[in-house]
């Protein structure tokens, strides 16, 4: 017989984990697989806003409240803008840095804490609808396996294969892709930490920030023609940097860039018996460190309508309530961030936006909420 689980999660970046410890802590089996092997690299800004510092204190396992600051987290106190205009620097007041290799292995580990079976280096590669349950086919180095579960959880990032596969979903035709890469301490150079540099320019911006081992990790939203006119992203970020004369760190251009597929997509949160958060639940540009909030805060959300369901007996409609919340939570995170994003996509406005800044430091509020707002809902979806 196959092994049976009541939920199985596939994929353990920051939503999958936090899913998985969450619904363990509240005593559910759960079994996490995860193709990759930890610690691993993530394309990634490294910044955690306020909202995802709340969702981990509040999720109700003692060893998430803090978590991420008894890694090290940088926190980070100035966001600064700049353009072929100059820079204008603003005041924060929430959020860190905190590097994805040590976030995403504390993480998983929090899942094995709390109870969760953790299964590395093992791919989903089908599943199967059965009489009341899912079959998946695990691929690992050693070979294959089939295992069942009343519930799936697709949470394998973007443009994952298991959720492409599975879930229904587009791509929009304007959408940027992403790109990044980390530099050590020794090539970081005047790049101070506890501050969000983001330098913009033609065809995109870049972020960059302080790790807490000293690294600088720089990560991109770029329009596909402006990476290949320029050469790649080390060249585009060289550029940009340039334009708003900022110092270009050593090394950068010839830097290990890994990149994303397309970052805007829109994706059927769930059908019966299986469901999608994070990233592959749908996903929109980010401005700036509100990725993992959206992940986390998903993730909360959905761990509640599971449990409600579970009490029921059987979690039948988890992905009907699910789909509900996501596309309210979506609407409501999708506006703001369009606004941002929008307003970057336009030629031109952001040296306005210096300029205002710098007589006006309170207009960047729309930013500061972005990055700071903590109140995360506890009304069960």
């Amino acid at each position: 017989m196959n092994p049976s689980w009541p939920v199985v999660v596939v994929g353990a970046g920051v939503a999958g984990s936090f899913m998985a410890a969450r619904l363990a802590h509240a005593g559910v089996g759960v079994l996490l697989v995860e193709k990759s092997l930890f610690p691993r690299p993530k394309v990634c800004g490294a910044c955690l806003s306020g909202r995802a510092l709340a969702v981990l204190d509040q999720s109700g396992i003692p060893a998430m409240a803090g978590l991420p600051k008894k890694l090290g987290m940088i926190p980070l106190d100035r966001f600064r803008l700049g353009t072929t205009a100059g820079e204008a620097t603003v005041a924060l007041g929430a959020g860190g840095a905190l590097s994805r290799i040590a976030f995403d292995a504390a993480l998983v580990q929090e899942a094995r804490r709390s109870g969760a079976t953790v299964w590395e280096g093992t791919e989903a590669v089908a599943v199967e609808d059965g009489d009341g349950f899912q079959r998946l086919r695990l691929q690992a180095p050693d070979g294959s396996r089939d295992v069942e579960a009343r519930l799936v959880v697709i949470a394998d990032g973007l443009g994952g294969k298991l959720s492409s596969r599975l879930l229904p979903g587009s791509v929009a035709r304007d959408s940027r892709i992403g790109a990044g890469c980390v530099l050590g301490p020794d090539h970081a150079g005047s790049y101070a930490p506890g501050t969000i540099h983001m330098a913009c320019g033609d065809g995109g911006y870049l972020g960059l920030v302080r790790q807490e081992d000293g690294s600088l990790d720089l990560a991109m939203a770029a329009d596909r023609p402006a990476i290949l006119a320029a050469g790649g992203p080390g060249p585009l970020a060289e550029q940009w940097l340039e334009s708003c004369r900022w110092p270009v760190p050593f090394g950068l251009g010839r830097a290990a860039w890994r990149g994303t597929p397309p970052l805007t997509r829109r994706r059927v949160a769930g059908v019966p018996g299986i469901v999608a958060v994070g990233d592959a639940a749908g996903y929109l540009e980010p401005f700036t460190g509100e990725g993992m909030g959206w992940a986390l805060e998903g993730a909360e959300s959905l761990s509640r309508i599971i449990l409600s369901e579970m009490s029921r007996g059987f979690p039948g409609a988890a992905h009907v309530r699910w789909a509900r919340e996501h596309a309210r939570v979506s609407r409501r995170r999708h506006a703001a961030c369009r606004i941002m994003v929008g307003a970057l996509r336009i030629r031109g406005l952001p040296a306005l936006a210096v300029r205002l800044l710098r007589w006006f430091p309170g207009a960047a509020w729309p930013v500061t909420w972005l990055l700071d707002r903590q109140s995360v809902p506890r009304r069960l979806p």
